[in-house]
């Protein structure tokens, strides 16, 4: 049987939508993995530049569009999403420098309720340029998107402007320092934000393919018509990958917040883990979890603390067919923000995923996608139902 390379997984979880968040749950077309093209299979090539294009359409019937406990709408949906992507250098392998630029409109139709549809926006720019010891890293996603949203409930449009800049120095054989600055503008339709981060770390190589990292996290956010948020972390970063077969990223620490309205400092602990798992040539199995502190969208002076643990399972069947399973969990917990008191709410919300897609070539793939999502809510409004399921067509050049 043929190998289960990047790109059959990548084309496997093309109409999956796979991420899992208390702010974005539309699900489709959304973080999507996406196979990298090599450059002799470029649409066009105008030297340095490759260019390539992609299409994907979707139809979807989803049970609960507005994700809501009372009188859900029904509905069928579709989604028309080109993409043209424009990259010179090293993109293929990113090992040398590289600049990748990206945009993908989505166009969402709604057979009954047609208020909603939207056309939704997405622009990613990527690149790294390297010295003999430092490198450079910068990306830039901009997106405007409707769609459900967990913590508030129902359909809201959301725009995001982030730009981060990374840079890594090998200070000694087995030793580097990383910097990463980051930039975060968020608008909502009743809330708009603002965060800088500096994430610092000095990683030393313990073992060939082991790095442990010690550093930390500052952090200053400016929410709208809200007291303004300070944060610091202390971190420890476990890095480990096996041949190829195995990959582990693993950060964990503490979390000081400060809120403007002069509260004292609140303090838990924070995480982020990655693991990915390839037994054989045919099978892949990825696992998450984290543990983060955000601001509510709808429930003004309130954060909430979500903790998150999801799997999937890619597994290649008859050739050409490649057959995705998973789930996820979230359990958020609210409270206020400084000086206002607590809103007695908490969610524990989970999906599952069962997914088929046949790879007719290295271009053209079709895929049946089925969903379910439930959020229990202590408080009735917020809780949902919802089940979907889709059939997408795409093709890569």
């Amino acid at each position: 049987m043929p190998k289960l390379n990047s790109y059959s997984l990548a084309l496997a979880a093309l109409p999956l939508g796979l991420a899992v968040n208390a702010h974005a749950q539309s699900g489709l077309l959304q973080n999507h993995f996406e196979r990298k093209l090599h450059p002799r299979e470029a649409w066009q090539r105008l030297d340095p530049f490759d260019f390539s294009v992609r299409m994907a359409g979707t139809t979807t019937y989803d049970d609960n569009i507005t994700i809501t406990p009372v009188a859900p709408l029904k509905d069928l949906v579709f989604n028309v999403t080109p993409g043209l992507t424009v990259s010179t250098g090293d993109y293929y392998e990113q090992t040398e420098n590289f600049l990748i630029a990206d945009y993908s409109p989505n166009f969402q139709f709604f057979r009954r309720y047609n208020q909603n549809n939207a056309i939704n926006q997405q622009v990613d720019v990527t690149g790294r340029y390297r010295f003999r010891k430092l490198t450079f890293g910068l990306t830039h996603r901009f997106e405007k998107v409707t769609e459900g949203v967990v913590d508030a409930g129902s359909r809201v449009e959301r725009t995001v402007n982030a730009t981060e800049l990374k840079t890594n120095y090998r200070l000694a054989k087995k030793t580097t320092l990383d910097v990463d600055l980051k930039q975060t503008l968020t608008t909502y339709p009743r809330i708009s934000s603002k965060r800088w981060e500096n994430d610092d770390f000095i990683n030393y190589e313990v073992l060939r393919r082991v790095k442990l990292g010690v550093g930390g996290k500052l952090a200053y956010m400016e929410i709208q018509n809200q007291p303004n948020q300070t944060f610091e972390q202390a971190l420890v970063r476990v890095q480990y990958n096996l041949s190829g077969k195995t990959d582990l990223t693993a950060t964990f620490g503490s979390e000081w917040r400060q809120f403007g309205n002069g509260q004292s400092r609140n303090w838990q602990p924070v995480a982020t883990v990655g693991f990915s798992y390839v037994p054989q040539d045919t099978t892949r199995l990825t696992v998450s979890f984290s543990r983060s502190q955000e601001y509510s969208v709808i429930l003004l002076g309130q954060n909430y603390t979500v903790t998150f643990a999801g799997l999937r399972l890619f597994q290649k069947v008859f050739t050409k067919g490649v057959i995705t399973v998973g789930g996820g969990y979230q359990w958020l917990e609210f409270h206020g923000t400084g000086l206002v008191a607590p809103v007695a709410r908490n969610d524990r919300l989970w999906n599952a995923v069962a997914g088929f897609d046949w790879n007719f070539n290295r271009h053209w793939t079709v895929g049946l996608l089925f969903q379910h999502r439930e959020d229990v809510s202590s408080l009735q409004q917020f809780g949902f139902t919802d089940n979907q399921v889709s059939v997408q067509v795409s093709a890569r050049y």
